[in-house]
């Protein structure tokens, strides 16, 4: 399973991002580029537990849905045009109208918190939906919610 804490994988998301641009278009959701990168930072502030979302976690999620996360399955494409998974109220950029920076500068604040990612061993205890987990499974569900977007993106 990838993890962001593998070097071939982390390279591999790092070229994945260079093949995004400013008029890159979503092939589902309502995001912008910007906005994603964004989003995408706002999730490695989680994992560093610098925002806190209250819990969320079910049986469910912590289960049959953290498995499906686990191994990266996600519905098709054409599915999630007709209906993009949803995230924590707090983290819906479009839907509160949070400012973003240009692409360049999300771009920037993006590697500096995966970076700081990389170069920590000091993870939240809890993931707001997926429950308990530790840096091994933190760094799979970073993988997974890049990958997530990146396709969303057509990378």
């Amino acid at each position: 399973m990838k993890t962001i804490f593998d070097s071939v994988t982390k390279e591999e998301i790092l070229r994945r991002l260079n093949l995004i641009t400013t008029d890159s278009i979503g092939l589902f959701g309502v995001m912008s580029p910007s906005q994603m990168l964004h989003h995408l930072t706002m999730a490695n502030q989680i994992a560093l537990g610098e925002i806190i979302l209250p819990d969320k976690s079910r049986f469910l999620s912590r289960t049959f849905f953290w498995w499906m996360t686990l191994y990266n399955m996600r519905p098709s494409i054409k599915k999630l045009k007709k209906k993009p998974l949803r995230t924590f109220r707090q983290m819906d950029i479009v839907r509160n109208k949070l400012e973003v920076e240009s692409f360049e500068k999300e771009k920037e604040f993006f590697l500096q918190k995966l970076n700081q990612l990389l170069n920590t061993n000091s993870f939240p205890l809890k993931h707001p939906l997926y429950g308990r987990m530790n840096k091994t499974q933190w760094g799979r569900w970073i993988y997974v919610h890049c990958d997530y977007h990146f396709v969303q993106f057509g990378v």
